[in-house]
């Protein structure tokens, strides 16, 4: 894919599907993260349900974003990293909640345990439900998983809170259908920290 063409276009559904592929390019695509911020800053997000080609850019935007970073290894005294996680904390507080869910998600995948990443993670955690939020999987349960990613020990002291309830359930609700392997990987501080409950009790 032409990755520089199709983020200088002014075709939306380009810019989406962009990122959508980018994330295969690894570090090579740090190049194009500039022209993908820019479109996904574009965007006039509101609180309604977006048109189809900006909900799928900032569904995968935020993500190609925190996943390339985080696979060159965020860097504090780089300016355009910091612009960066800037943007996935400013929007994971955004009214529309495509953006916000996905900006928590790109956080996480920065795997950087600065200040500004890790507060605005417990935030979600710590904070209320939206009025409106995914049937099956919270932002709080988002943000519970990607803070694992970032301090597994900090994501423990969480174990008696209502997102580590809906980060089970939303394990439960993806394993349903067909066991995946990886997540049964990812998931093993939570399945430990349970068993360690039982044997104490």
């Amino acid at each position: 894919m032409d990755f520089q063409a199709a983020l200088s276009s002014d075709s939306v559904k380009r810019q989406a599907s962009a990122a959508v592929f980018l994330p295969s390019e690894g570090v090579n695509g740090l190049a194009h993260l500039p022209a993908l911020l820019r479109c996904c800053k574009k965007v006039l997000v509101t609180e309604a349900p977006l048109p189809k080609d900006e909900e799928g850019l900032l569904s995968f935007g935020p993500v190609a974003l925190g996943y390339i970073v985080g696979q060159a290894g965020f860097d504090k005294a780089n300016l355009f990293h910091t612009e960066i996680l800037d943007w996935l904390v400013d929007s994971a507080c955004s009214p529309n909640l495509v953006l916000s869910a996905n900006a928590i998600w790109g956080l996480g995948l920065l795997r950087t345990n600065q200040p500004k990443a890790v507060n605005c993670l417990v935030s979600v955690i710590e904070g209320e439900l939206r009025e409106i939020e995914h049937e099956f999987v919270t932002l709080r349960s988002i943000a519970l998983r990607m803070l694992a990613k970032i301090d597994v020990a900090l994501a423990l002291q969480f174990r008696m809170t209502d997102a580590w309830k809906e980060l089970q359930s939303a394990y439960r609700f993806w394993q349903i259908e067909k066991p995946i392997d990886h997540l049964r990987d990812e998931f093993a501080w939570m399945f430990e920290a349970e068993s360690n409950t039982i044997d104490d009790q």
